[in-house]
């Protein structure tokens, strides 16, 4: 026999060890089983064995040593099972492995120093386990790895400038550990690392301190990069030749700079941008919205951003989710937002802005959620408000407006958060034809009687105070 493959065949109970007794196996796979127990030792007679696939099991104990003399094994798949212990020094005997899939175990201890052994190893994941201790210099001569999934674990120890040498590496995931220290992110000794073939490069929750002066260069496959939730201080360079590039999220860290006006170059297919809570102050150049005309989902709340919204934002037409909350942002809201057609979030809320909401706004027929709340605004609310079917969350507090809210703001049947409250609006509130969790209009000049509420089965937050409605408050259930 040389190919046993019993996957997703319904198996229970433990692994017969007279599987080890077929000194011809090539192939052995019992993925997506119910098998328990422990990996039987017998296994170490299957000398000819190229590929063990254990995926997707209840698999559990330790790794038997003799797993080392699985001498012409390549590719190893243990992934998701409850397996302990520390299988990868005995790992090291087996010259030929290309595959080692460890993933969503409980192993645990340190990844060896020579792991550089595994000369031909292409693919190598310990995502979701308790490994920890230094990530190893010799991963460096990893030359054939292609993909390094580190994630999730408890690694601590993290050399400036590591993976610089894996120049065939697409996937790197160090991301969820606990990596503190200086870092160069794809870069080293203040030179870009040459990684022609990455797509995917995530590094973040991390504790990360100091991000050395870089910029992303001539990386022109690289698709996926996160750096987010460490704590990096430091200034970002431009981005340059890099047009693969979808998603780019530096959030939660107290980075300066990036997109600036020099040297950031056309970035086609970036889909996602993300700088929220950060320190940055030039987020917003006015060549960015010439140079990433595909955005959909641009962050830069948080930040330190003055002066108004450039006019160049205009080519963002693509554009699904824009925050650019607790800010300084000054000026009007300019009429171009009116014309961002795919709109489904828009968050404005705590800057200093002036005037009132363009009319044309009330063409964002896609738009589900709007927060203006405390960005000083005024006059009154642009008519029309009907045309925001799609609406669920309207956020208006704490600004200037006035005037009376108007009636066709009830025939929004989505709307289930309505937060009107600190401005000057008078007159009744309108008739609520949806089924609101959260109505918060306190703080206004509104008067009249609040009947409605007995059409309210859903509402979980009712303010009403310092108005001057009448009347009896009928009874709710909430």
């Amino acid at each position: 026999l040389i190919y046993l493959d019993l996957s997703f065949s319904g198996f229970s109970g433990s692994i017969p060890s007279e599987l080890g007794g077929l000194p011809y196996l090539s192939l052995l796979s019992l993925e997506a089983n119910f098998l328990e127990g422990s990996l039987p030792s017998s296994f170490g007679n299957l000398t000819q064995l190229k590929l063990l696939n254990m995926k997707g099991n209840s698999l559990s104990g330790t790794i038997p040593d003799t797993i080392g003399n699985c001498s012409q094994l390549q590719s190893l798949d243990l992934s998701f099972n409850a397996f302990t212990g520390n299988p990868l020094p005995s790992l090291l005997r087996i010259p030929y492995l290309g595959k080692i899939d460890l993933s969503y175990n409980q192993f645990q201890g340190m990844i060896p120093l020579d792991i550089n052994r595994l000369a031909y190893l292409a693919s190598f994941s310990v995502r979701s386990n308790q490994f920890g201790g230094k990530i190893p210099p010799a991963v460096d001569d990893l030359v054939n790895l292609k993909l390094c999934d580190l994630s999730h674990n408890q690694f601590s120890d993290y050399r400036l400038g590591a993976f610089s040498h894996t120049l065939g590496l697409v996937y790197l995931d160090i991301s969820y550990n606990y990596l503190t220290g200086r870092h160069a992110v794809l870069s080293y000794q203040d030179e870009p690392i040459d990684l022609p073939n990455l797509e995917y490069c995530d590094y973040s929750n991390n504790r990360f301190t100091v991000l050395v002066h870089f910029s992303i260069k001539n990386l022109n496959k690289l698709k996926f990069y996160d750096i987010s939730n460490n704590n990096m201080t430091g200034v970002m360079g431009p981005v340059q030749n890099t047009n693969a590039l979808q998603y780019v999220n530096c959030s939660n860290n107290r980075l300066t700079g990036f997109l600036g006006e020099q040297g950031t170059s056309y970035l086609p297919n970036l889909a996602v941008l993300d700088v929220s809570n950060n320190e940055f102050t030039n987020a917003l150049s006015s060549n960015l919205g010439v140079g990433v005309p595909m955005i959909q989902v641009f962050n830069v709340a948080n930040n330190r951003l003055e002066g108004p919204f450039p006019p160049a934002l205009f080519n963002l037409k693509r554009l699904v989710s824009f925050d650019a909350s607790h800010n300084r942002m000054s000026g009007t809201i300019p009429d171009y937002v009116g014309k961002f057609y795919y709109l489904k979030s828009l968050k404005l809320n705590n800057n200093l802005l002036s005037g009132e909401i363009p009319p044309n706004l009330v063409n964002l027929a896609q738009l589900q959620e709007l927060d203006l709340s405390s960005c000083h605004l005024g006059g009154t609310l642009p008519e029309g408000l009907n045309r925001l079917q799609n609406i669920v969350s309207l956020r208006l507090s704490n600004n200037r407006f006035s005037g009376e809210i108007p009636d066709d703001l009830g025939t929004l049947r989505n709307l289930v958060e309505l937060r009107l409250d600190g401005n000057d609006f008078s007159g009744g509130l309108p008739l609520l034809h949806s089924d609101p969790f959260v109505v918060d209009v306190s703080n206004n000049r509104l008067e009249g009687t609040l009947d409605w509420l007995t059409l309210s089965i859903s509402l979980q937050l009712l303010n009403v105070r310092n108005n001057q409605f009448e009347g009896v408050v009928p009874p709710l259930e909430f």
